[in-house]
């Protein structure tokens, strides 16, 4: 079968490329919607465009701009263009609607609703290229964006496009009914249209004013002056445009009129143009604000709207962004789906017969397409994938757009390309069609596409490759391979290697890979020595005609070797190594710790740096003197610096390239130049910058295989060459100085101050010991083998002795080391004779350079610390502190401290006792006797030694008194003082409680109350207490139940005493509120003597209320007696006494109580009884004589 014949639709048939704006005929209307392919991308777009344009149908919106955004022929435009049709109400293709051909295409219902509601919605859609609807010179003017959009606006509406000022005029004449007579009068004048003769105005300057005249009944005098000074009173803004559009959307009946600018390639006119920017931020901003979402922007741009973003500030970029809420971005994969689908869709037959292609090659196309040190070049996915895409590679899709992209940003082609007008559609068809006798397994090779872009290259692109199409030592084949190197040159996601160029080369499924690869790198070499191509490592690129003779030139440029030779130290040393100082860390934890050592560089003979220095560095390259290891191995031992002999195979092409170029750019820098030179030479500068960072690498991977030499041996090490050379010299320094390694910490001046005030005794290292031990133990070594030799010395001299090999030691460590040995009394400073005390030794008397050579330094004797022992093991013990300090005083102040706050402790612990008897008080007067004493103690040799002597007491103190302290500050004593509290309250009510129970409980919790340590059972009364209580809350409810219900019989009683006074109602309400609190106290208690106090209390107050009742009684019985007996009539001197109702009788109160006798009464008989009841009749008849009435209460 036929490649050609394997496709659904001719693959011959004529097809758009590329959708221009301004193609609107109908013929190619009705291509364009009835082949575009919807994506599922696109799918997407669609849905989000439309909800937010159908939205400001009914809801007014300043959110009526839309950015459109893809690569170099991802679709953007076309995009652009069926978004016009579908909006533009006005559109009918042979008795179809736009929005018609969408049914089938749109997959969501809902979005094709809002497709069909957004399109029978009136509207006018403007759809422009804004580069070409631009004047030339437009761009430097600010006001481009608006000018433009005026100009397309006023062509819509059949006014002057080139001439804005007489485009306002037809406006007004328009909006004044004027307009049409005024074209009339022009034709009558002129025998020509309006439209027509407009353009050359001032060639029918009379006769245009004589319309005016007849038009508008104006004198010739305004007629003339409105003609002649329209261009000069004529302005714009974006102000008065915004406001012009929204009185011409609102002039329409239908307030759901919408007038659409669709204007392409907006990124391309504004780009790097700030003002540009701003205008276009600045028009849609307005138009949103003034119309309300009745005029929409929608814009395409190769550029996404965020990659604009470094162009202007923050601030502008936002509000640019906020004007175009809508965002639309076509990626690669909407590309590629458009062309499977309108171009490469297969008929059935093909389908089947590709399937069983793809399963009898499908290995063999996996192994053999498979490029290196690429970005992701797709390969076939699967079948179905083959079958969509044959007879292209998937990869070929992603790598021609960035063809096309590399090409254009790079001026290789003319203005054809740079516009868009060859696409990706058009390069697959060609490309099928020059293919299409083929037979199935036959594949596009990628040099196919070249000739796609031919004809917009430019010259020195075309005539090398025309040349060599002539050059009878190149093939066919050669001149294949040159193109396809062309297409790929400024490609950077695929390096130019052989590999991937057999890649790029493969026609069939079953080709013959290493035949390939041999026959490309035979091509290869001939356009090499055809200075055709550039060969750079493994990467070969195109060479222009300028940049073959410029190529030719520099490899004719002449270099010595020791210039060479030079470059190639300059590199290791300035880029690679790059150090002015070898900085030494002898302690691989301690990263401070380091000393900066100054070395010499030096390759072969020359130094290049550093030559008085003690130690260096020397490379040693293939043009060296010296070629045997027993000489490199002697020159490390005889010079002290590490020898790195570079491989004898290090190839020096690319840095002798760098050379050549230098020179050659050198040689042309005061000639004149072309604009292609100029560029071929910054392209070569550029080459160089590669060229250096390859000459970098390849000497890294030199210094990493190079064979160093330190001390007469080989070092053995691996690493990066920097790193391999800068252990050369770590060890050269270990060996050179051997005691670097005594200094584990580096000190400041503030360091030495601090030490000097004595702020922080262990300041060094953070505890007692010294964290340069062996450094100071070696001075002190020092001054004991000058005392030996009866030898003095400065510190001067001392200074001077240390910073030597082997010592080589800062001068702040030495100056740290001596305070240390002066504060621990190791040695003494004698300054003019007399020794100087510790605690007045300044700090610029070891660093005054006057001082240091006059004073001296001394070993002095060590005073014994046994007792300084002890006391420290005492208070690690006791206190669990091991940083006392290292000074005798220091550690005689820390220990004073912590006794005195324990002291402190025990006094406040002391108070506790005053309330309550809790264990131990007698330990803790013990502890503040014990301390009290040691803290009169002012001589630190007592003081040791009695902490010493009484070390035994101290420690039984410690063990004794942590129980105490854990009782004071934990829960214990909160369960104490609980126990404490329900032992008293049990010992008030006892005599009440009478309950076996009780008094078990409370007789455990007594026993733990008073053991003198009862901390281990303290966890045992919290049951217990709660044992009691529950029991108690037992008994007090029992006591409390008839007390709370003689409380309510008796407020009832009183209550219904009350009842018949007149004025009773304070004596109530005081009444009620003490029964009240009564039942409340009853209700809360929890003593049972309390309980019975309040029954008493109860009958109190009853007795009380009803005394006072009882008085208020006999006042109102009085004042009735008043009433009744006193009534004077006034009829003379008779007073008139009446029959009277009788008056109340007096009463008697007393309580119950009152009838029994204090004394036991025995009861043993009825007679007994009878008897006793007999005395209390006998006793309540006695105060029935008393009164009228008794009452009991």
């Amino acid at each position: 079968m036929k490649i050609g014949n394997i496709f659904q639709k001719e693959i011959t048939r004529d097809i758009q490329g590329v959708i221009k704006i301004g193609q609107t005929e109908l013929e190619n209307i009705h291509q364009e919607l009835e082949e575009y392919v919807v994506t599922k991308e696109l799918q997407g777009h669609f849905k989000r465009f439309f909800e937010a344009y159908t939205r400001s149908l009914t809801t007014p919106t300043d959110k009526m701009g839309v950015w459109i955004s893809g690569f170099f022929g991802s679709g953007k435009s076309h995009f652009l263009k069926i978004l016009a049709y579908l909006l533009d109400s006005n559109i009918q293709i042979n008795g179809k609607s736009s929005v018609d051909f969408f049914e089938s295409k749109i997959i969501d219902k809902n979005i094709f609703e809002k497709m069909k509601q957004a399109h029978v919605s009136p509207s006018d859609v403007i759809l422009f290229n804004i580069d070409s609807k631009s004047e030339t010179d437009n761009k430097q003017n600010k006001q481009a964006i608006v000018n433009v959009f005026n100009k397309v606006f006023n062509e819509m509406l059949g006014y002057s496009a080139s001439i804005p000022w007489l485009a306002e005029l037809e406006d007004t004449l328009d909006k004044n009914g004027e307009y049409l007579t005024f074209k009339a009068a022009f034709k009558a004048e002129t025998s020509m249209d309006w439209e027509e003769g407009r353009d050359e105005l001032y060639y029918n300057l009379d006769e245009t004013i004589r319309a005016l005249i007849n038009a508008t009944n104006m004198t010739e005098e305004s007629a003339r002056s409105w003609i002649e000074n329209g261009e000069k009173n004529y302005s714009i803004s974006v102000e008065s445009f915004a406001k012009r559009l929204k009185t011409f959307v609102e002039s329409k009946e239908d307030k759901r009129y919408k007038l659409i600018f669709a204007v392409d390639e907006i990124g391309q006119f504004i780009a790097g143009n700030v003002q540009l920017m701003l205008n276009l931020q600045t028009l849609v901003e307005d138009l949103g604000k003034l119309t309300n979402g009745r005029v929409w922007v929608l814009v395409t741009s190769q550029q996404d709207i965020d990659s604009m973003k470094a162009d202007i500030s923050a601030n502008d970029f936002s509000k640019i962004q906020g004007r175009f809420n809508v965002l639309l971005s076509l990626s690669s994969a909407n590309a590629d789906e458009v062309i499977k689908k309108r171009l490469l869709e297969k008929n059935e037959a093909a389908e089947k017969v590709l399937e069983l292609t793809y399963e009898e090659y499908v290995a063999t196309l996996k192994n053999k397409i498979d490029f290196e040190n690429t970005t992701e070049m797709p390969n076939y996915k699967s079948t179905k994938d083959f079958v969509q895409v044959y007879p292209f590679i998937p990869y070929q899709f992603l790598l021609l757009q960035k063809v096309f992209t590399a090409i254009r940003e790079h001026g290789s082609a003319g203005k054809h390309l740079a516009d868009g007008e060859r696409s990706l559609l058009e390069c697959i068809q060609k490309a099928t069609v020059a293919a299409k006798n083929e037979e199935i397994k036959q594949l596009i090779s990628f040099d196919s596409f070249y000739m796609s872009v031919e004809q917009v290259l430019e010259h020195s692109v075309r005539g090398p490759i025309g040349r060599a199409s002539e050059n009878e030592r190149l093939t066919p084949f050669d001149v294949r391979v040159l193109k396809v190197l062309f297409l790929i040159r400024y490609v950077d996601e695929i390096p130019a290697t052989l590999k991937n160029l057999s890649v790029l080369f493969i026609s069939k499924m079953d080709e013959d890979m290493l035949l390939l690869s041999k026959q490309i790198e035979q091509s290869l070499a001939r356009l090499e020595r055809e200075f055709l191509i550039q060969r750079s490592n493994d990467v070969y690129v195109f060479l222009t005609n300028e940049e073959q003779d410029i190529n030719r030139e520099i490899n004719r440029m002449e270099v010595q070797n020791s210039e060479l030779v030079t470059e190639v130290g300059k590199v290791i040393f300035d880029t690679i190594i790059d150090l002015r100082k070898f900085v030494h860390r002898p302690f691989e934890n301690s990263k401070n710790i380091q000393y900066e050592i100054a070395f010499s560089s030096w390759i072969d003979e020359r130094v290049l740096g550093g030559a008085s220095e003690k130690i260096g560095i020397k490379i040693l390259t293939a043009y060296s003197a010296y070629q045997e290891p027993e000489e490199f191995a002697g020159l490390s031992i005889s010079e002290d610096k590490v020898i790195v002999v570079l491989p004898e195979d290090f190839n020096y092409g690319n840095e002798l390239e760098i050379l050549k170029i230098n020179a050659f750019i050198k040689n042309h820098a005061t000639k004149p130049k072309t604009i292609i030179i100029d560029e071929i030479l910054r392209r070569k500068a550029a080459d160089r910058s590669n060229l250096s960072r390859k000459v970098i690498k390849q000497l890294e991977e030199a210094l990493e295989k190079a064979t160093i030499f330190v001390n007469g041996s080989i070092l053995q090490t691996k690493g990066s060459g920097k790193a391999r050379v800068l252990q050369g010299l770590a060890k050269l320094v270990e060996n050179k100085y051997a005691k670097l390694n005594y200094i584990n910490k580096h000190h400041k001046t503030e360091d030495l101050e601090n030490l000097l005030k004595d702020k922080q005794m262990n300041f060094l290292t953070g505890n007692n010991e010294d964290a340069n031990i062996l450094a100071t133990n070696d001075i002190q070594k020092t001054l004991q083998n000058n005392a030996i030799r009866s030898k003095q010395i400065t510190i001067k001299e001392l200074f001077n002795k240390l910073s030597l090999p082997p010592f080589g030691w800062r001068e702040e460590d030495i100056i740290a080391s001596l305070i240390r040995l002066s504060r621990e009394e190791q040695i003494n400073f004698i300054s003019n004779g007399s020794k100087l005390v510790f605690q007045d030794l300044e700090l610029k008397q070891l660093t005054n350079r006057a001082s240091q050579e006059r004073m001296l330094v001394t070993i002095r004797e060590v005073i014994p610390i046994k007792f300084i022992q002890s006391a420290k093991l005492i208070m690690e013990d006791l206190f669990q502190i091991t940083a006392l300090g290292d000074k005798e005083d220091e550690m005689i102040s820390n220990i004073k401290a912590k006794f005195n706050a324990e002291n402190d402790l025990l006094k406040n612990l002391l108070t506790n006792y005053k309330s309550e008897n809790y264990p131990q008080e007698s330990d803790v007067k013990e502890g503040i006797r014990i301390f009290g004493d040691f803290l009169e103690i002012n001589d630190a040799a007592t003081f040791f030694k009695e902490i010493a002597n009484r070390e035994q007491q101290l420690l039984d103190y410690g063990e004794a008194i942590n129980d105490v302290k854990l009782f004071f500050s934990g829960s214990q004593k909160t369960i104490f003082d609980d126990a404490i509290k329900q032992y008293k309250n049990y010992n008030r009510d006892k005599n009440f409680l009478n309950d076996e129970n009780l008094e078990l409980l409370m007789k455990q919790i007594n026993e733990i109350l008073k053991m003198s340590m009862p901390y281990t059972r303290i966890k045992e009364l919290p049951e217990l207490t709660a044992q009691y209580k529950d029991l108690l809350l037992m008994k007090l409810e029992a006591v409390a139940t008839p007390i709370l219900e003689q409380i309510e019989l008796t407020t009832k009683e009183v209550i219904q005493e009350m009842s018949n006074l007149k004025e009773s109602e304070a004596l109530r309400t005081g009444f009620l509120f003490k029964m009240e609190n009564l039942k409340t106290n009853v209700s809360k208690t929890n003593q049972l003597g309390s309980l019975i106090s309040f029954e008493h209390e109860c009958d109190a107050i009853k007795l009380n209320n009803m005394k006072l009742i009882q008085q208020l009684q006999e006042k109102q019985q009085a004042q009735e007696e008043k009433q009744l007996y006193q009534i004077e009539a006034n009829q003379g001197d008779t007073v008139i006494k009446e029959k009277l109702t009788p008056l109340k009788k007096r009463e008697t109160i007393m309580t119950k109580k009152d009838l029994c006798s204090k004394k036991t009464i025995v009861l043993v008989s009825e007679q007994d009884i009878d008897n006793y009841l007999a005395e209390i009749k006998l006793e309540l008849l006695n105060k029935l004589q008393e009164a009228e009435i008794l009452k009991l209460v």
